[in-house]
Order: structure tokens, then sequence, then C-alpha cells
């Protein structure tokens, strides 16, 4: 009976159209082979041919089967024609990231991401934000959009670099800066670097540009042979805070901020000024020119260097105030803290301040305030420690000395 049951396991039933087996599966050391019909699934279905995967791949990072993409962290997932878009959370933010040890792809990555942007509006801004690292835009020139603010993270670690520079000619001025500024725009939390040795090499520059600011930004011109200025506005409005502005050079006429024009304003506060200047050359921290106006508010203002002549704040045509603000002169034979040229319209009002050129009180060369005939100079309640010239107004200004009211050289 034993010897019954274990035949009865395996039972092979052979007709004209089937082959059946019963508890048990076919094994064979070679091939099995379907001559017409096909092969049987237990669903009833019959294949006849083997099968192939169309239109994708068998499997997703090893995941055979069927795989579902879902969205996560404010990420969408759509379908249409056969594609699957992946819609990150932002609407209108980009979010541009350096290429991996290659400033110059990152410098054009950044360049691309901008003119990307085309439906910019009052009603439709957009943040350009960039990652961490450095973007090197070489000779290029990277032009602001209205509607556009660009964005680092951090002045310490997001830096863009160029070496954009000019000619002497006027109209090519603003053409000299790594970025040019756009009306309804700004630019803030990054650092930018001038490295041109052309002429006139600046930070950044705009021309005709309103509404425009700037803020937690660090300004470096350092390779310009003639004129590097950190900030240049021509005809342009900037509200700017927390800058932190370089200007060097090896020649001559450095420059940390130069505003010009009848339209031209700036609104400055916490922020500083480096200039030096170089070899037989001069440095200016602050100069208004052809009508422009200024607002400066805790600034530190720092001239230093040369064998000519360097002056802390120069108004030359325009009108400015300076509040609770420090104004450092040093090197030249000939330095001045704050002065206006011989012009009725040049004026500006000085309140508590320090200005401070070196206590050479016998010398024409050496002045804390320097009042060109016409114009208007007015100190309130401001320490210098050097002559004054011109007989600037004094409010409750005092020097080093005690002196409580402008003196005049002996």
């Amino acid at each position: 009976m034993s010897r019954a049951a274990a035949l009865s396991v395996f039972v092979l039933l052979i007709t004209s159209t089937s082959l059946v087996a019963q508890q048990a599966a076919i094994r064979a050391n070679g091939i099995i082979e379907s001559q017409q019909t096909g092969f049987r699934f237990p669903d009833g279905t019959i294949q006849s041919t083997a099968a192939t995967v169309t239109g994708g791949v068998p499997s997703v990072n090893g995941i055979a089967g069927a795989v579902t993409i879902v969205g996560n962290g404010g990420n969408t997932v759509s379908t249409a024609s056969g594609t699957i878009t992946v819609a990150g959370p932002y609407k209108r933010t980009l979010v541009v990231s350096p290429v991996p040890n290659n400033p110059t792809a990152s410098g054009t990555a950044l360049l691309n991401a901008l003119a990307s942007i085309t439906t910019n509006s009052a009603t439709n801004r957009y943040l350009l934000k960039l990652e961490p690292g450095i973007y090197d835009l070489g000779p290029n020139q990277l032009v602001m959009k209205s509607y556009v603010d660009i964005e680092g993270s951090g002045q310490s670690v997001t830096r863009i670099e160029g070496a954009r520079g000019t000619g002497e000619t006027e109209t090519s001025f603003v053409d000299a800066a790594a970025i040019r500024g756009a009306s309804v725009s700004e630019l803030r939390q990054l650092t930018v670097v001038n490295t041109s040795s052309n002429m006139y090499g600046f930070g950044y520059a705009a021309n005709g540009a309103t509404d425009t600011r700037l803020s937690d930004v660090t300004l470096h011109a350092v390779g310009a042979l003639v004129a590097p200025i950190g900030l240049f506005l021509e005809n342009a409005g900037v509200d700017a805070s927390g800058l932190t502005i370089v200007a060097k050079t090896a020649l001559q006429g450095s420059g940390g901020i130069y505003i010009s024009g009848a339209s031209a304003a700036i609104r400055l506060s916490r922020s500083t000024m480096e200039v030096q200047a170089g070899e037989g050359s001069s440095g200016t921290g602050f100069t208004l020119a052809q009508g422009a106006t200024a607002m400066i508010d805790s600034c530190t203002i720092v001239v230093e260097g040369g064998t000519s002549h360097t002056t802390g704040v120069m108004v030359n045509v325009g009108s400015a105030t300076m509040t609770n603000s420090t104004v450092r002169v040093s090197g030249a034979p000939d330095r001045k803290g704050v002065a206006t040229i011989s012009n009725a319209a040049s004026a500006i009002d000085i309140h508590d301040s320090r200005i401070i050129v070196g206590s050479v009180w016998n010398s024409f060369d050496v002045l804390a305030l320097s009042k060109g005939t016409g114009s208007q100079l007015r100190a309130y309640s401001t320490l210098t420690d050097s002559a004054s010239l011109g007989a600037p107004v004094c409010i409750l200004t005092y020097s080093y000395t005690g002196t409580t009211s402008c003196p005049n050289p002996s």
C-alpha cells in the first residue's frame, strides 16, 4: 500500500492535445518547447511570444514591478503625454547651484538662470537664489532685471567674480561693473569681486535705475589700474545697508562710492568703506557730483595711502547729510576729512560724527573740514582732530584740543 501511494504523487495524463502534471512540477535538464500555441498561465492567458518592456525601464533604482512617484516637501508630480513632471515647492524662485570645482561653469549657470526668467513683472516677481560657491563671470557683465531679486547664501560663502573693465570714455562707465543694477530689484547676502586690470573696474553700477536696493553685500574693486570703484551710480537711486566696500589700486584714483547726476541718490546705512590709493595717486571714500544727493548714517569711511591727496567725503556739486559716522584719512600729504568745492550747489550737514585726519594744526593741506567758497558745510556735535578751513558753520563741534568751534589754521 505504501508503494502505491508513493507512485500516485506524480501522474502524467497524455492526450492528443495536452500534457497534465498533477501534484508536482515538470523539471527538464534541457529545453521545454511549444511549437504551436504557446504557454497558458493560471489566469487563463496564453503567451506565444517572449515578454518585452516597452515605453520605460523594468525597474527604478532597483525597484522592480509597480513604481509610484510621489511628491514631498511641497513637490508635486504630474503626468502628460507619457512624461512625468516633478515640480518643486517654489513657483517664482530659481535656485542656482555651483558646478563642483568649476567657477566658470557656475558663472555660466548663473547667467543662464537669469536669462531664463522672462515673465517678470510688477505682479510676477522672482527670486534668484544662489547656493554657496564661487560664480565666475569672466569678462561678462551680469545685468539684473526689474522685479527680480538676487540673493546669495551669505557674504562669506557666496561669491560672484568678474574681470570687467573698460576704457576712459564716460559713456561706458557703467559697463565697467561686474554687476549692473536694474529698477525695482535687490542684490543681497553675497560678495562681488571685480579683478579687472583694465580701466575703471567697478563692483556694482546702475544707470537710470530707481527703487534699487543693496543689502548685506560686500563689493571689492581691487584690480583696475585707474579708478577702481566699489559702487558707481549714474542718475540712479539706491537704498543700501550693510555694505562692505573695498577699493584698491596700484596706480591712481580709487574710490569707495561715486554717484553722479541730478537724479542720483543714495541712502546708505550701517556700512564700511576701505579705500587704498596707489603710488602717486589719490583716493576718495565717497564722492557726489553733478547734483547727486546722499544720506549717510552709521557708516565708517577709511581712506589710506597715496602720495598725492586723499579725501574721506567730497561734495562736488551735490548735497549730503551724514550722521553717527566716522571718517578717517591717512597717508597722503594732502588730506581732507570732508570737503566741498567752491560752488553754491555743494552742501553737507554733519551730525554726531568723528572726522580724523591727523592733528596738524598749522597746515592748509591737512584739514578735518574744508569748505569751498560759496558752498555750505555745517557740523553739529562733531569731533575733529585737526583744523578746518573756509569758515564752516560749527555748532557744538569740538577738537581733540578742546576747541568748541572750527578753528582756522594758524
